[in-house]
């Protein structure tokens, strides 16, 4: 009929099919809600130009729907291919970055007595480098470059060659000769020189400097000698050095050769300037100059920990310098000492003697003073307290320097046990009040009336002196009526909260019935007495018809599972074949005789 509703089917299950709106609108929905993903109208924007790649058509669209292929060929350079990309779904294009491989260079062979340095590998693109073994330079570029030449790649320079580097022949010294018969000298050959011999082989010439040079190269490794040749210089002598007021300590002779040395020594009293010791020069001059000697004292003797003043290399007769020590040291024996005719020093040299502290006669109460060997400058005095003690001040004192004095720069510090425990907001600790809490010692806390205690209630003195970990506190008690309340009087002030011991007393609307007390208090763990209840009398009446409908539905059912069995069992019976006896009462005649009336199954047999 128009305007009815279509019937609904039943799922297997007995559920309702959704209607075909329904389904129709989810789909729909999923639809729409698909188009709104960045991603639905299937799209990527025109690939990127690639190093490697180029299309083999070109490409003017900016945009291209997903499942799009465009086909890609190789550059020059690279080994010629052809490939697809294709726009993916995530509307990005495919890698390339393995499609295209460059070519690669043949990898030249070592020059002679050089080599060749592959920096990365050989492929299009790469530098090679060219380096010579040590005593040859490069002739030619030293590096290569893979390039394109045609369809192929090739090296834009040719392989350079390897020099061997070579001197300019060593220079001739007067008076000498070079020992070797060589025309070329090489990287790293030696030369030496000798000094010609005088007739029959007797000395004539003193050679002065190094006697051999070698082939060595300069920065832009040209050959070059390694140093000067030296020289030959007639044999001379020097006469005896004389110094006044000096003897000589060593060499002492009548004749000097070149090279011969002699020291000397200032008689007492007397103070050298210049150097001991002078050598016989080439040109029979004595090198460096000689000495003198003054008269005079040598600089005095230094101490540990202390300095002099002045501070210069000859000292006078009669000149004093003076003597002090570094802080934290005294001065032991005289403040000045005096340059004497005779070259020393009067009187003795003093000494610097290190500070002491005073004694340290302190004690420590309920701990240990541990005191240093010696009270000197430096010195160091530890504390430390007994078992179940906290230190409270500074471990340890020194001895340092206030002024020109020395003091300890720390008083005794004070062996305390635990602090007294802390303190708890809105309640406090229980137990003995004492003034020295041990390790182990407990303390235990309780919560003002209207707080509850929440955590662990107690803590410890531990045996580092300190408190174990405070993790507890006051919380206040707080009672709230439950959201829905049916049948309350709405006139009725009712508040979110009550605190602690605050009383309460409910009032039901008309046609509603108060179950429990009217009258309740918020205790720590709830209301006391149980809040009480309004209920309805026609949600009575309601429960009643309730209970009284699953009675009837209960019994129904017991009903049911007896009278369905027997019917059953009626419906059998009555379908089995069996005999029925009618009589007939036919009008009454003589010769009427009762027939009987047989099944159907009998009466098939042929009976009349």
């Amino acid at each position: 009929m128009l305007g009815a509703s279509s019937p609904r089917t039943l799922e297997p299950g007995g559920t309702p099919a959704p209607p075909l709106s329904l389904c129709c609108g989810g789909a729909l929905l999923a639809i729409l809600m698909l188009l709104a993903l960045p991603t639905a109208w299937g799209q990527c924007k025109a690939p990127e130009q690639f190093s490697s790649a180029r299309p083999t058509t070109p490409i003017d669209e900016s945009e291209f729907p997903i499942g799009t292929s465009l086909k890609y060929e190789c550059r020059p350079g690279f080994i010629r291919r052809q490939f697809l990309i294709t726009c993916l779904p995530n509307s990005e294009w495919t890698d390339v970055s393995d499609k295209c491989i460059r070519k690669a260079c043949n990898t030249p062979p070592d020059p002679l007595n050089g080599r060749v340095h592959v920096q990365t590998d050989t492929q299009f693109g790469s530098t090679i480098t060219y380096t010579c073994n040590q005593g040859f330079r490069l002739l030619g570029p030293s590096s290569a470059l893979c390039i394109l030449s045609g369809n192929t790649v090739v090296w834009d320079n040719e392989a350079p060659d390897c020099e061997r580097i070579l001197c300019e022949p060593p220079p001739a010294i007067p008076n000498g000769e070079i020992l070797s018969s060589s025309e070329d000298f090489q990287y790293g050959m030696v030369v030496t020189y000798r000094c010609m011999p005088g007739p029959r082989g007797k000395k004539q010439f003193n050679l002065v400097g190094e006697p051999s040079i070698y082939c060595t190269n300069d920065p832009d490794n040209n050959g070059m000698w390694s140093g000067p040749p030296p020289q030959c210089i007639t044999v001379n002598t020097c006469a005896p050095p004389s110094v006044k007021d000096a003897v000589m300590v060593s060499g002492n002779r009548s004749l000097f050769s070149l090279h011969d040395t002699v020291q000397f020594q200032c008689q007492l009293g007397f103070v050298m300037k210049g150097p001991t010791s002078v050598q016989c020069g080439a040109l029979g001059k004595w090198e460096p100059e000689l000495p003198s000697c003054s008269r005079g004292c040598q600089p005095p003797p230094g101490i540990l920990h202390g300095q002099y003043t002045p501070s210069v290399d000859i000292f006078s007769v009669g000149q004093e310098v003076f003597y002090s020590c570094e802080p934290g040291y005294d001065l032991s024996g005289a403040a000045s000492l005096q340059c004497t005719p005779q070259g020393d020093w009067s009187p003795e040299t003093p000494t610097c003697a290190v500070k002491l502290c005073d004694d340290f006669t302190s004690q420590l109460l309920h701990g240990h003073v541990e005191l240093p060997p010696s009270l000197q400058f430096g010195a160091k005095v530890t504390f430390s307290c007994d078992e179940g003690f906290r230190l409270k001040g500074n471990s340890a004192s020194y001895c340092i320097l206030a002024g020109i004095k020395t003091q300890w720069n720390s008083s005794v510090p004070v062996c305390e046990p635990c602090p007294h425990p802390p303190t708890i907001q809105n309640g406090h600790h229980i137990g003995d009040y004492t003034s020295s809490y041990l390790p182990g010692m407990k303390v235990s806390y309780i919560c003002d009336p209207g707080y509850l205690l929440v955590g662990r209630g107690f803590i410890f003195c531990t045996h580092q002196r300190t408190w174990s970990k405070f993790d507890h506190y006051c919380k206040e008690i707080k009672c709230s009526l439950p959201p829905f309340m049916d049948g309350i009087r709405k006139e009725m002030e009712i508040k979110e909260e009550y605190h602690y011991q605050e009383n309460i007393t409910l009032e039901c609307q008309h046609g509603y019935t108060l179950e429990g007390s009217p009258w309740s208090q918020c205790q720590a763990d709830g209301w006391h007495p149980p809040l009480a209840v309004c209920t309805s009398s026609s949600r009575t009446t309601l429960i009643i018809g309730i209970i009284l409908g699953m009675i009837f539905l209960i019994l129904l059912i017991i009903v049911l599972f007896w009278v369905i069995p027997r019917y059953k069992k009626r419906n059998i019976t009555h379908g089995k074949s069996k005999e029925v006896n009618i009589n007939l009462y036919p009008p009454e005649s003589d010769h009427a005789q009762p027939q009987s009336l047989l099944s159907s199954k009998e009466n098939s047999s042929g009976l009349p």
